[in-house]
């Protein structure tokens, strides 16, 4: 019986051929010529009738084809010199090769995938199964794991890369072109992805989310430690930054962006300020207005029952000052608060106090006035407990909230 399921018949040895015929009704048939020299099992078609075999006749349907027991053909490889099976290999149909190689013993798979065409070797680690591959990668030089690790298809060289030994794993990651080890790590799941981001040089790690997706890049970012994940946005472009910013937990993000602004505040006081960290604050809370409507950009404390500016706090504010001088389309709102401590109308005139002195900060600074609403809330909107000091503290605010 041939591939087909036609039933097949001993015609006669021509040459190094035995001469099976198939009946498919009628006049059409085929022939088959099965090489002698190898044993019969797997059906492959490899050309054309060889002239010496067959006469072509008319009405005659023709194929050549050849049958290989691949238990066999393993075992002749198994039993070559590393040359002789190399060569093998190298003459084979991608797909045979696979099989082959895939049945024999890892060592001498390995001498193999060393020394066979590296075009050759690339396909055959491509198309073969996840197991195998690892096995053979994780044991081949280092050179030559980039080298086949860079050919494969992206989702093969993410499934290879995520069974691999972690260290051979990171070192090919760390060696392979930008834009396939970006290609590889965004396919990743998000934790393996961190581990080995996170083991990278600080220049290789800020390439690599320059380089992601916004979405993936944050989510990776987000997983990182605060002072990893500032450092990684700092080294970012602009417009990366304020991407990953968007998309980490608010909380982190609102911590992450304080790190700035207190950057940046010390910058004023010193006369030496971070251009680039100014962009991403700026731009960051631009985009914020545009989503929320409305997000609080600075919380200014105060000393008790004092509604004072302090020298300190006037060079904080220098950071909105610069804000609201490029961003004329933006207003805001100034919100006085106090402590419960004391009568209620007392703390609501301190809490209006308190307003207008960072309003008068403004205007002394030629923000328009149109642009700022200001008032006092009183004890009305704590934000911590006011039973100890240090929440009373906490209460004792105004918080500049900036509205589209």
């Amino acid at each position: 019986m041939n591939s087909a399921g036609d039933d097949m018949s001993f015609v006669s040895d021509i040459g190094p051929y035995h001469v099976f015929a198939s009946n498919r009704g009628g006049k059409d048939f085929d022939l088959y010529y099965v090489d002698t020299t190898t044993p019969v099992r797997v059906v492959q078609l490899v050309g054309n009738v060889p002239d010496e075999a067959v006469q072509k006749s008319s009405g005659t349907h023709t194929d050549v084809v050849i049958f290989e027991d691949l238990v066999n053909v393993i075992e002749k490889v198994k039993n070559s010199d590393l040359q002789s099976a190399v060569k093998t290999i190298e003459e084979m149909d991608t797909k045979k090769a696979i099989e082959v190689v895939s049945g024999l013993e890892t060592a001498q798979a390995i001498s193999i995938m060393e020394t066979v065409a590296p075009e050759k070797r690339n396909e055959l680690l491509d198309g073969m199964e996840v197991e195998k591959a690892v096995d053979i990668i994780d044991a081949v030089s280092m050179s030559t794991a980039v080298d086949v690790i860079s050919a494969m298809s992206d989702i093969k060289s993410v499934q290879v890369i995520e069974e691999m030994d972690s260290t051979k794993a990171f070192d090919i990651l760390n060696q392979l072109d930008l834009s396939k080890a970006v290609s590889i790590l965004e396919d990743m799941e998000v934790e393996k992805a961190v581990d080995v981001i996170d083991e990278f040089a600080t220049t290789k790690a800020i390439n690599i989310i320059d380089q992601m997706t916004a979405k993936n890049a944050a989510a990776i970012v987000n997983r990182f430690e605060e002072t990893k994940a500032t450092e990684i946005i700092e080294g970012v472009g602009v417009e990366r930054a304020v991407e990953v910013l968007g998309g980490l937990d608010e909380e982190k993000a609102t911590r992450i962006v304080d790190r700035f602004k207190a950057e940046m505040e010390q910058g004023v006081e010193s006369g030496q300020t971070n251009g680039k960290v100014m962009a991403i604050i700026k731009t960051y809370f631009a985009d914020q207005v545009k989503i929320k409507e409305s997000v609080i950009f600075k919380t200014v404390y105060f000393n008790f029952n004092s509604s004072e500016l302090l020298l300190l706090t006037r060079q904080e504010l220098q950071l909105l000052v610069a804000f609201m001088s490029e961003n004329k389309d933006i207003k805001i709102e100034v919100v006085g608060h106090t402590d419960t401590i004391g009568d209620w109308d007392v703390n609501l005139k301190v809490s209006h106090d308190r307003a207008n002195e960072v309003f008068q900060f403004l205007r002394n600074n030629k923000i328009e006035r149109e642009r700022i609403i200001f008032y006092g809330k009183g004890p009305a909107s704590p934000i911590a407990l006011n039973d100890s000091e240090e929440g009373r503290q906490q209460n004792r605010r105004v918080e500049v909230i900036l509205l589209q």
